[in-house]
């Protein structure tokens, strides 16, 4: 998975988040699917982002191989660099 991210100063706490699966992996079910384990991961982590944050998540092959645990972790693993506490 790979995460770009842009750090604006002219909105005040405001995240926002964006996902993009390529029509090469499953069909649109497994697609949505891994949007809606990946939104759900976000809501639920421990890590906060604060600050005027646009996050862009694309989802790359094999990643409809993992389970939610695996996804989880690489997930917290790539947003705590960006963490701001």
């Amino acid at each position: 998975m790979t995460i770009y991210v842009l750090k604006k100063p002219d909105c005040s706490e405001c995240f926002r988040a964006g996902f993009i699966v390529s029509k090469k992996i499953g069909g649109a079910v497994l697609r949505n699917r891994i949007k809606r384990i990946i939104k759900e991961i976000l809501r639920k982590s421990d890590i906060k982002l604060t600050g005027s944050i646009d996050a862009l998540f694309i989802v790359n092959r094999g990643t409809e191989g993992k389970d939610l645990k695996e996804l989880k972790k690489e997930l917290k693993n790539n947003l705590s660099l960006f963490n701001n506490n």
